[in-house]
């Protein structure tokens, strides 16, 4: 992961979202006083999960796919997380509890089989039990996330996303495979906790791809920003609608795991939106070129055609029951999916040389001015200085940065090379 996170994200396409969606998000900003950067994700996934049990899609590339979703954010510590997610949870936990198969049972529409579906600190071995108890849709939503990479399989949730089967083997069970499973995922990890798992584990987890399957965020906070709303008795009408189609998509799983279906409906993409994902696919295809804007992040570039048709069945599904994909959901995929690559651009992409440098000049000018005004040795810089210009190939570039533009001197004395910031200055912009 990048040490610096130089550039600034870019506000989250909240009005491409399904109505449904869109308003739950709004009233999650509004309410519990999030970014729609930390919202929208968390939304979105939700509904992912309450797809997946029941629905799959069709890819315009060939053979059947999930519609489970992979997420990952990166707030920071209290950004509210778990409050948000205590209530986008509430319809599974409801699931769990068997409450969602009363209405069904009492109506006469079949047997209702509920089993735990959100999964969290839970190892490798105890998602294969729950599994290959019957559980053919899970959800691993963490407000924690470290937990989940304490005890999280790579190769496992990969194909788990990929929907293949899963093959397991122990030396008392012997040989477990599991067809038809469905794992969506949403974890957040507070953003320096993320910093030393990636420093840990980032090669693994972005060379196996599964930090490419995830659709990425790191949401800015709104410490100090947030106001307070007083909240009327009952739930919101936002928060009901979502609440209410999220309930129905379980309790349709339900009834369908209490009568040994195991089959799901396939979701189609009209001609249209076919050709739509064609092009967005042969746009990225460009991208990932030298030169292009993807070239540095090819791994998330590749994932980023099939998360798209993922999240516009998704969408389609979600909000009106719909069998057919339109090119508006899929156009409104694609403006979530770039979004999010611009995200693991953030994180994950090269920085450009002269930027990269101008990011450094600025912290260090900052430093020098507040700290050492009247000249520091280099070396002691090097020791003692901000951290992200405390190695010489980040140091140099940045000091060469200030000599043009006349804020430092860098001169000899007694055989140590000397820092002088140019003073009074203003705080540099660059």
């Amino acid at each position: 992961m990048n040490a610096e996170i130089i550039f600034s994200s870019s506000p989250y396409p909240t009005h491409s979202l399904p109505p449904t969606l869109r308003s739950y998000v709004h009233h999650l900003c509004a309410f519990v006083q999030v970014p729609p950067e930390l919202a929208g994700p968390l939304v979105v996934t939700a509904a992912s999960a309450g797809v997946q049990g029941v629905a799959d899609v069709q890819s315009p590339f060939g053979g059947v796919i999930p519609t489970s979703l992979f997420c990952l954010v990166t707030p920071h510590s209290g950004d509210r997380v778990t409050h948000v997610m205590r209530k986008i949870n509430a319809p599974f936990l409801a699931f769990e509890e068997g409450a969602l198969g009363c209405s069904a049972m009492s109506k006469g529409e079949g047997r209702f089989v509920a089993h735990q579906m959100l999964v969290g600190q839970a190892t490798e071995q105890g998602v294969i039990d729950l599994q290959s108890d019957g559980a053919n849709s899970i959800y691993a939503a963490l407000d924690e996330g470290h937990t989940f990479f304490k005890s999280l399989s790579i190769p496992a949730w990969c194909k788990r996303w990929d929907g293949d089967v899963v093959r397991h083997n122990t030396r008392t069970g012997g040989p477990i495979l599991l067809r038809g499973k469905r794992a969506a995922m949403c974890v957040s990890v507070q953003e320096q906790v993320f910093k030393k798992i990636m420093k840990r584990h980032g090669e693994d987890l972005l060379t196996s791809g599964f930090m490419p399957r995830t659709l990425f965020a790191m949401p800015p906070s709104l410490q100090g920003l947030r106001n307070s709303y007083a909240m009327s008795a009952g739930l919101p009408v936002q928060e009901q609608e979502f609440s209410h189609r999220l309930r129905a998509l379980l309790s349709k799983y339900a009834e369908k795991q209490g009568a040994g279906d195991t089959e799901r409906e396939v979701i189609q993409l009209t001609q249209e939106a076919r050709d739509h994902v064609w092009r967005f696919e042969r746009d990225v295809e460009r991208q990932l070129g030298p030169g292009g804007d993807l070239c540095d992040i090819p791994a998330f570039g590749s994932k980023a055609i099939e998360n798209v048709v993922r999240l516009a069945a998704v969408f389609e599904y979600f909000d009106s029951g719909d069998l057919q994909v339109t090119f508006t959901a899929v156009d409104a995929a694609i403006a979530v999916v770039l979004w999010h690559l611009q995200e693991a651009k953030r994180a994950f992409g090269v920085v450009p040389p002269d930027i990269l440098a101008g990011h450094h000049a600025n912290i260090l000018y900052e430093w020098l001015t507040r700290t050492s005004p009247y000249g520091i040795r280099q070396s002691e810089v090097l020791r003692s200085g901000p951290e992200a210009v405390r190695k010489k190939c980040h140091l140099e570039p940045a000091l060469q940065h200030l000599q043009r533009c006349a804020l430092i001197s860098v001169v000899r004395k007694g055989g140590a090379t000397v820092i002088l910031p140019h003073a009074p200055r203003p705080a540099l912009s660059l």
